[in-house]
């Protein structure tokens, strides 16, 4: 089960976090796509997060979450969030996983504070967000809205949350077709969908005043 945690930051801000897997395993920051918030990992499944022998660290980005807004941030300034946050964890050195949108996340942390890094990972990376003719008619639309009528962007997340909630199994039948087969398999397992479904229902308003990538 996560455990979620508040971090006051030198600036007053409010960091939440939940931890997964073993508190005394390997130190992991896991970076979350986007959008999406700290609870992302219970689709990994807690235990088989304990069983890889990882103490996995997952923070709200600013604005999204928990996690209090910052006007005018850029990818540089989760640096010092990052480092502000290991070192109240009293890590000197650990490992940054990033998941689609929390890819860039990962290049930056390489790129400032590689001397506090043992590795870094880039799962399902994205790719630049200004490239209109890279993303698909849905990402389209959503950052359209994400920039130009957040309520209507807000509204439509809370659309698709409650989209992905009922039987698990019938919410799977839908992404059969959808999915790549490796993917549909990993779905499949036991309690994943369930998983997901804890996720959106703990985590129903994921961006809090203004919207964060």
């Amino acid at each position: 089960m996560e455990i979620t945690t508040f971090l006051t930051l030198p600036d007053q801000r409010q960091l939440a976090y939940a931890e997964y897997g073993d508190p005394q395993g390997y130190p992991v920051f896991y970076f979350h796509g986007s959008p999406s918030c700290r609870l992302e990992p219970l689709v990994l499944g807690n235990e088989n997060i304990q069983r890889a022998g990882m103490r996995l660290i997952a923070p709200d980005r600013p604005g999204l979450g928990q996690s209090d807004f910052q006007p005018h941030r850029g990818f540089s300034d989760w640096v010092n969030d990052i480092e502000c946050l290991a070192n109240a964890l009293n890590l000197d050195k650990f490992s940054v996983l990033g998941m689609s949108g929390g890819s860039g996340y990962v290049a930056v942390c390489v790129a400032k504070m590689p001397e506090r890094l043992h590795s870094a990972v880039i799962v399902s990376g994205a790719w630049q967000m200004d490239l209109a003719e890279d993303l698909s008619p849905m990402s389209r639309i959503m950052f359209f809205f994400m920039k130009r009528v957040p309520i209507l962007y807000q509204l439509w997340q809370s659309f698709l949350a409650q989209s992905l909630k009922g039987d698990p199994e019938k919410v799977l039948a839908r992404f059969k077709n959808q999915l790549p087969p490796a993917d549909y398999t990993a779905l499949a397992q036991v309690g994943c969908m369930e998983s997901i479904g804890c996720a959106l229902e703990k985590c129903e308003k994921i961006c809090n005043n203004r919207s964060g990538i």
